[in-house]
């Protein structure tokens, strides 16, 4: 994913995207995630957890 790549993005963008993947990780038997895709929700919740408050799906309004 270039997207964790790229250096550039503002902290709160990341933190919605890690959001976001952390919610479509919950639903892993619908979706398939490459090992390589796993281990970028890794990296990005360990990032974004020491400086937010816990990331949960409730924070999700769409």
């Amino acid at each position: 994913m270039t997207l964790f790549n790229q250096g550039g993005y503002e902290q709160r963008k990341n933190k919605e995207f890690c959001i976001w993947i952390l919610v479509k990780k919950n639903f892993k038997r619908k979706y398939e995630f490459e090992l390589e895709w796993v281990s970028q929700i890794v990296k990005c919740t360990l990032v974004h957890s020491q400086n937010t408050e816990p990331l949960s799906p409730k924070k999700i309004t769409n």
